[in-house]
């Protein structure tokens, strides 16, 4: 069995430039197929859009929700 190291990687921008964020997201897929075998090392790329769960938290922004979701387990913020 295989010991990987995982790494999440947090993509946030201004919602004007959503593409440069999905592209940033498939260059993470690329370099985990080309380098994950050598480097035991996968990068999750994480997104808002995708990772945060809807919930009401009494008096909490929108914004915290996500920052306490997936902002503060993140290992990298791009």
């Amino acid at each position: 069995m295989k010991t990987i190291n995982l790494i999440k990687v947090f993509i946030a921008s201004p919602g004007d430039i959503a593409a440069k964020r999905n592209e940033v997201e498939e260059t993470i897929y690329r370099w985990n197929i080309e380098n994950t075998d050598n480097t035991k090392v996968i990068l999750m790329p994480i997104r808002w859009e995708t990772n945060a769960i809807p919930t009401y938290i009494n008096n909490s922004s929108g914004q915290s929700v996500i920052n306490k979701q997936i902002v503060e387990n993140s290992d990298i913020w791009i």
